[in-house]
């Protein structure tokens, strides 16, 4: 899941597994408090009256009247990019291979297109 630092986006995760009722978990990719201190990511004024500020503002140390936001957007796209396909290469399954194919009993058995074969 990416989406921006702030008490909207840090609610993403929750809506999403509620509304679409078939995850029981999402990862956040993008933007996590760490990736905000590690690339010293800009702030922009946050929105006001957002009821979920106090309780972000708590989690992270921030100013509970100054509801502030940091956006995906403001990284690098290249370095976005790596981010993204980094968190895809940790949550691939072994079970197929980067040709779309899949082991079982030992053969190789075609899974059909693979990410390579493009849209």
């Amino acid at each position: 899941m990416a989406g921006d630092f702030d008490a909207s986006g840090a609610d993403i995760e929750r809506d999403w597994v509620a509304r679409t009722e078939c995850w029981s978990h999402v990862e956040r990719v993008l933007l996590t408090h760490e990736q905000v201190r590690d690339y010293e990511l800009p702030t922009a004024a946050g929105k006001a009256g957002d009821p979920r500020w106090p309780g972000f503002a708590r989690r992270y140390g921030l100013a509970a009247d100054q509801p502030v936001q940091r956006e995906v957007e403001a990284l690098d796209p290249t370095e976005l990019q790596r981010l993204v396909l980094a968190a895809v290469a940790r949550t691939s399954t072994a079970a197929f291979s980067p040709t779309g194919s899949r082991r079982k009993n030992g053969s190789e058995v075609s899974s059909g297109p693979s990410l390579r074969d493009g849209p």
